[in-house]
């Protein structure tokens, strides 16, 4: 290819000329977030909607051949991006063309080459073969989640088939080749990707809409309210910080207490102002000669603890304008039409000044009364701040039951749905709510919703009716059996390992498994219609599901013995089956298995009989 030449590739392309790049120590980690990966996503769906199949440009790379290898200059971002694309669709699609022709792109996490950060080459490895990595790049997984909730929410296996085709076809990269004198000179590369990056990326739409709500402002209002909106829009640390201190944890539920009483009591502008002493004395309260001297271990920096909000920042401001304005269906804007849902819905210049208190007072209330995504070195959970000591005492299980069907929602129904009318209710108050009144807010809510009143038949609960909410419903039923219950729970179970249960967490990235698989080569045949029958399924993790999904029962049976033993079981109705089966794949038969399918509706049956007297109290 000549010095200076352009041309554009697709991801078809790129795998039968097996394209191959590499990406120098001196780029940037991948940095994409939530956001950025979630416009992509709606992006594609929007244009590939279209019957004519007309290219998508992603926008630019710049590369400089090196021997078999294309150096990526500027644009690695977008190439990493179309690596985890790939490996959503390899663990969402059926076996077939298109899930071949995306691992053929993938080439085992070969085709982009991390000079100097070869961890990161083989996490993608990991997360496409779904096996457990001691190393994490959270950005990655964060990204890979979006992709592939979207797929499985938005199409079907026939649709998502078609839509995997299309954009390995006609998703587009335009390349541009530096010239020769840049390979003969190294250090004139880095300069270049300093030239490219000097002007720093992109304003978020949020960060232009921060200007232009303030733009009728005097200088010091615009201060004041500037500074109240960095505080709130930064969703990766809760806005009251748990200190290392004794009573850390007692201390910040105190300080959220009390902050939100003063809102509550209409003393919002105190709040503020006691917020901001409270934040400035913990910038201030240590000397260097106070700190403790403490040993850093490099070798584990990506394993360290971080957390985040089950939303976004864009997503939180489109939820307190539909509040605000009393326009609900605002809320489930997608976050790319930000800047123009604001733009059709103004607020008035004199009510600016309450939205930025607003914003200040929701995020109170869902900090403390709303489950948050806490990241470990080798999983996710979810945690809730509000739990206080009369309520420990009282009923131990409110504070678990709560974070626990907090999590449920969070991984089967979309935000706007619930967080929504959750917030609408916690600022409507005047008075501190127990954990048990929102539980049972939420669970009538949830009940309440269309469809979700009533168990619906066997039939309707098969695998072509994709009865995603319904098995995350029962797996909260079948762990919340064990926490009301205690010891009078499962007593037919010998065997059971009831903390594994009690220790259950619930996460995003799950698909519907078969414990009898479809492909029945290596099992006694079942009928079409018993194979997906709603005894038979279970969701699972998309790479565990990947990785296992037409194994023989015994070696799934396996498998799950190492999450029993772990504690780290993904899904509680598979646990029952292997129950029921007493862990011998002989036994795992037709009998069986309608067998737990009609104790699986009972429990789920009580569970919503349960959410009834709630509603008569």
């Amino acid at each position: 290819m000549a010095s200076n030449a352009s041309y554009s590739i697709t991801p078809a392309q790129i795998a039968k000329k097996n394209i191959l790049f590499r990406i120098p120590l001196y780029q940037r980690l991948f940095a994409w977030r939530e956001p950025e990966v979630e416009q992509l996503m709606h992006d594609l769906h929007t244009h590939f909607a279209k019957p004519e199949d007309k290219p998508y440009y992603i926008g630019m790379i710049t590369v400089v051949s090196q021997g078999d290898r294309l150096d990526l200059i500027d644009g690695q971002q977008r190439t990493t991006v179309l690596m985890l694309l790939a490996i959503g669709f390899m663990l969402t699609l059926p076996k077939g063309a298109a899930k071949d022709n995306w691992s053929n792109f993938f080439c085992f996490s070969d085709r982009v080459y991390f000079n100097g950060r070869s961890q990161d080459r083989g996490f993608l490895r990991s997360l496409a073969n779904g096996k457990h990595s001691d190393y994490r790049n959270t950005a990655m997984e964060e990204a890979l989640t979006v992709i592939s909730k979207f797929l499985l929410i938005k199409y079907d296996d026939k649709s998502r088939t078609a839509f995997a085709d299309v954009v390995f076809n006609n998703l587009t990269v335009f390349v541009t080749e530096l010239p020769d004198h840049y390979v003969k000179n190294p250090s004139s590369l880095n300069e270049y990707f300093e030239a490219m990056n000097s002007s720093g990326k992109s304003l978020e739409q949020h960060e232009i809409l921060k200007v232009e709500l303030l733009k009728n402002y005097s200088n010091q209002d615009k201060l004041n309210l500037t500074r109240l909106w960095n505080v709130v829009s930064d969703f990766e640390k809760p806005l009251v910080k748990l200190e290392d201190k004794e009573n850390a944890t007692k201390i910040q539920r105190q300080r959220y207490f009390d902050l939100i009483t003063k809102c509550r009591s209409g003393n919002v502008e105190t709040a503020c102002i006691d917020f901001y002493e409270q934040t400035k004395s913990e910038g201030n309260s240590c000397t260097i000669a106070s700190i403790g001297v403490k040993k850093y271990d490099f070798n584990n920096r990506g394993t360290r603890d971080k957390e985040d909000s089950i939303i976004s920042f864009p997503k939180f401001l489109l939820m307190v304008l539909a509040l605000h304005t009393g326009k609900d269906e605002l809320a489930a804007v997608h976050p790319s039409k930000l800047h123009e849902t604001f733009k059709n819905n103004p607020i008035p210049t004199d009510e600016i000044g309450d939205f930025y208190r607003e914003l200040f007072i929701y995020r109170l209330l869902m900090d403390f009364y709303v489950v948050r995504l806490k990241y470990g070195s080798s999983s996710s959970s979810h945690k809730l701040i509000c739990n206080t000591d009369d309520e420990i005492d009282k009923n131990q299980s409110a504070h678990a039951r709560l974070r626990q069907f907090q999590s449920m929602l969070d991984v089967s129904t979309e935000s706007h749905i619930w967080l929504l009318p959750l917030l609408n209710y916690l600022k409507s108050l005047k008075y501190e709510p127990t954990q048990m009144d929102i539980l049972k807010f939420l669970m009538q809510l949830d009940y309440k919703r269309r469809g979700h009143s009533e168990v619906p038949d066997k039939a309707n609960l098969d695998y072509d009716s994709k009865p995603r909410y319904w098995l995350w419903r029962l797996d909260y039923a079948l762990w919340e059996k064990l926490i009301l219950e205690k010891d009078e729970a499962y007593k037919a179970y010998e065997s059971i390992n009831k903390e594994a249960i009690r220790q259950y967490e619930f996460r995003t990235n799950r698909s519907i498994e078969h414990l009898h698989p479809q492909n029945q080569d290596n099992n006694n045949e079942w009928s079409w219609e018993d194979v997906n029958s709603f005894g038979n399924l279970a969701m699972i993790s998309q790479g565990f599901n990947s990785q296992q999904s037409n194994l023989p029962v015994h070696v799934k049976f396996a498998n799950l013995e190492v999450q029993i033993g772990n504690k780290s079981l993904q899904s509680l109705k598979l646990y029952f089956m292997y129950l029921r089966a007493k862990g011998n794949e002989a036994e795992w038969d037709i009998k069986a298995k309608n067998a737990h399918a009609e104790e699986m509706l009972q429990i789920l049956n009580e569970s919503l009989e349960r959410v009834k007297t709630y509603e008569q109290q």
